[in-house]
């Protein structure tokens, strides 16, 4: 009995232990995390310098802010300020209602809208990351050292840092909540808890909704990710067992699912009615997203500004922009390990992964003038209408996220749990850090402006529009011909919105990724047929009190 009492006692002290390991490691992992996040933003933390640029960057601000001026009062919630009076406008372009979720509380609290935009892009990269540690943590039971690694291929992988200049991209942070709630809904389905398959099943829909809006491209890369998956497990799976668990569950819990798809188109409605008026509008050719398919060299194209690769890449035939989708050597070595790991043992879940992590890669390469988007230009629904294919390569570092921690498991399973366990799994917190320092941009994050230059430009707009001003546009009597060149032309446009924005008074100049086929180039205020197409609009519209407005004098001039 004695006996049988020591041996309880001894289990429970090697229970606690291990739990207070699990504990620390879980807190150094989040030092790390912090560490990680602070270093990638470094050059815009606490120094005045602002994410992206004077254009896509202000552009993104003045569309965010948007939705402060409507919990204000002073907009209409699917109607921008500029482009007027054209309806539905926030269907032009990406809607940031994620963004706004963390700028509009700034915002009450007074804080200016550059800083408040600068910060809520910083937070959602942060809850990204802080997601996913706990999808891979907790959820999959990965040990935190290995979850740190994952987590650090995906939220400060090249490709995801470069493309913070569109910092609409930052929406996939959501991807890790969607996975959790995907994951949480599965097992809860096998282990019949009703109550928290509900849940979480509710939880994954609203982060994909989420998604739509606030950037339709990421929540259709996730909806052609996750149709991917769905196909590969199809294929390697029993499809006896698969298909008749899922059959036992729709016969016992219909109603479930259906409540789901009611939920989600529920919530889509608002959506849709905003962008369905536009879809005849926004196909754009295969020939057009074809420039922006990539090539097998682009696989290690990192761009030329990074920290540790950036003057060899420089020196090679890469091309840069958009193409700068690559790995970098170690990602890659993790990623081919993670691959054979996942076939080396067979688990079917994991197998799928690897299987879609190698179909993306494909899907936007050029191979002798052909490409696999051409399957999804054509039959998938929304896929037409995208741009700039070859950012579905942002897909793939969630999935890299996962693969990489499980590997991690199986090879620490593989050199023996109870010999050194604790110096194998430290050894992957400094593969984290080579990680994040791999793929680190010499200057941080993109960054080609500053809080005071914004400041100061905005305060040149001190004369304040006729009260029986109801519209206005842009004119610019010391512009230049070259202004009408991209990308000089974008400062006219976003002038007018500024003014707009800073006044309350809508303005007919405006731009989106795309705009209405009758607007014709009324954003352009440098353009050579520019007040023949504002006169036109005028009439067309049959728009009153209409001003223009001199950013050279400051004058304003009834129509």
């Amino acid at each position: 009995m004695a006996e049988m009492r020591r041996g309880i006692k001894r289990d429970n002290m090697l229970y606690e232990k291990k739990k207070n390991n699990a504990t620390f490691k879980l807190i150094v992992a989040f030092f790390f995390l912090v560490a990680f996040e602070l270093w990638t933003f470094r050059n815009i933390i606490f120094s005045g310098m602002l994410l992206g640029n004077n254009e896509d960057g202000m552009l993104a601000i003045l569309m965010t802010e948007h939705w402060y001026k409507v919990l204000c009062g002073f907009e209409k919630w699917n109607n921008w300020i500029s482009m007027y009076p054209v309806r539905n406008t926030v269907a032009l372009n990406d809607m940031y209602i994620l963004h706004a979720i963390f700028y509009c509380p700034l915002r009450f609290f007074g804080v200016d809208k550059y800083m408040a935009y600068q910060a809520a892009v910083i937070l959602i990269h942060a809850c990204g990351s802080v997601c996913m540690m706990l999808f891979l943590n907790k959820a999959l039971k990965f040990d935190a050292y290995y979850s740190l690694l994952g987590t650090a291929c995906f939220s400060y992988g090249s490709y995801y840092v470069i493309k913070l200049v569109h910092s609409q991209l930052v929406s996939l942070a959501v991807v890790p909540l969607i996975m959790t709630a995907a994951y949480l809904f599965v097992y809860y389905v096998i282990y019949s808890d009703k109550k928290r398959r509900i849940l979480w099943m509710f939880i994954g829909i609203m982060g994909e909704v989420l998604l739509f809006y606030s950037s339709p491209y990421v929540a259709e890369f996730v909806l052609i990710t996750l149709s991917i998956y769905l196909v590969a497990l199809i294929i390697i799976s029993d499809k006896k067992s698969l298909f008749g668990g899922v059959l036992n569950y729709i016969k016992h819990s219909w109603y479930e699912p259906l409540l789901g798809v009611a939920c989600g188109i529920l919530l889509m409605i608002p959506f849709c009615l905003v962008y369905f008026p536009w879809r005849g509008e926004n196909v754009r050719s295969y020939k057009y997203a074809s420039a922006f398919f990539i090539s097998f060299r682009d696989l290690f194209n990192v761009s030329n500004g990074n920290l540790l690769y950036g003057r060899l890449i420089s020196e090679l035939p890469f091309t840069f922009g958009e193409n700068t989708v690559g790995l970098t050597p170690v990602m890659w070595l993790l990623a081919i390990c993670s691959i054979v790991v996942a076939f080396r043992n067979k688990d079917k879940v994991i197998c799928a992964l690897a299987i879609t992590f190698i179909v993306l890669i494909f899907v936007p390469m050029r191979i002798k003038g052909h490409c696999l988007w051409i399957l999804f230009y054509s039959f998938f629904p929304g896929a037409s209408g995208m741009r700039v294919v070859c950012r579905l390569f942002l897909m793939i570092l969630p999935l890299l996220a996962v693969l990489v921690s499980y590997s991690c498991v199986k090879i620490s399973e593989k050199l023996g749990e109870n010999k050194g366990s604790d110096s194998i799994s430290s050894l992957f917190v400094i593969i984290a850090i080579c990680i994040v320092f791999e793929n680190s941009l010499t200057s941080g994050v993109p960054s080609a402006w500053n809080h005071e230059s914004a400041i100061v430009s905005e305060a040149e707009f001190d004369v304040a529009p006729p009260e029986d001003c109801e519209s206005f546009y842009l004119v610019d009597s010391a512009g230049t011909p070259e202004q009408a060149e991209f990308p000089a032309y974008y400062q006219g446009f976003l002038n007018a919105w500024r003014i707009a924005d800073k006044y309350d008074v809508p303005s007919i100049n405006g731009f989106g990724s795309f705009t209405p086929k009758k607007y014709k180039k009324i954003y352009n205020i440098y353009a050579e047929n520019y007040m023949e197409e504002v006169a036109a609009w005028i009439e067309t519209n049959n728009l009153q009190g209409v001003y223009s407005y001199d950013l050279a004098t400051k004058e304003w001039k009834r129509n």
